[in-house]
């Protein structure tokens, strides 16, 4: 028992540094990253990539499901905070955060070929998870009646824009930005939006 237990664990131990070398490499090369280069960053050998991961579309796969997953579960997390503006505030910051932390990774391979079909399903999903934000904040009377998910998205998308070199003297410099657009949801002295986003606008793509 103790030694499948062990082996279990090396297990998830190899899938996790693999999904973490993919998507590395991939922010580096793209989908012309050669899996070799992704099993040597990992630390392991090619036949264990294979075993957890029969073809690279797989790994691929499994880095995105990695990346918005964890953006939906934090979004989904901000959503039971009793307070309606806080948890509007806490679902923008996760998206934010994650449009710095990974916009590299999914520019280059979030749109091409078999994954742009789970890409845009992922992309829903959160933007259901934010309808329903904005909806109790709307309820609320905290944020102004005509915003709606996309612009919350692509609002906090915008905070991948900051220089480089601001964010590496001022890493959190990001907090501020957001706080100052935040601002911009609240309904006091709102004027009218000129026109609804398009359904078809993506988090995080340039």
């Amino acid at each position: 028992m103790a030694t499948e237990t062990a082996l279990r664990a090396d297990a998830a131990r190899n899938r996790r540094r693999l999904i973490e070398a993919a998507a590395r490499v991939c922010a580096d090369q793209g989908m012309d990253a050669c899996v070799d280069d992704i099993a040597r960053e990992a630390g392991v050998g090619i036949g264990t990539l294979y075993r957890r991961f029969p073809t690279k579309d797989d790994l691929i796969a499994a880095v995105l499901d990695d990346r918005f997953g964890t953006v939906e579960a934090a979004v989904a997390d901000a959503a039971q905070d009793e307070d309606p503006w806080r948890a509007l505030e806490r679902a923008m910051a996760a998206f934010a955060e994650a449009a710095l932390l990974h916009l590299a990774l999914v520019h280059k391979i979030a749109y091409t070929g078999s994954q742009a079909a789970a890409m845009h399903q992922a992309k829903d999903r959160i933007a259901a998870r934010f309808d329903a934000i904005l909806a109790r904040a709307r309820e609320a009377g905290v944020v102004r009646e005509d915003v709606v998910a996309r612009d919350a998205m692509a609002l906090s998308g915008m905070i991948s824009r900051i220089p480089a070199w601001q964010l590496e003297q001022e890493p959190e410099i990001w907090r501020r930005y957001l706080a100052l657009m935040l601002d911009g949801l609240r309904p006091q002295g709102a004027r009218p939006l000129p026109h609804p986003p398009s359904q078809a606008v993506a988090p995080f793509k340039r």
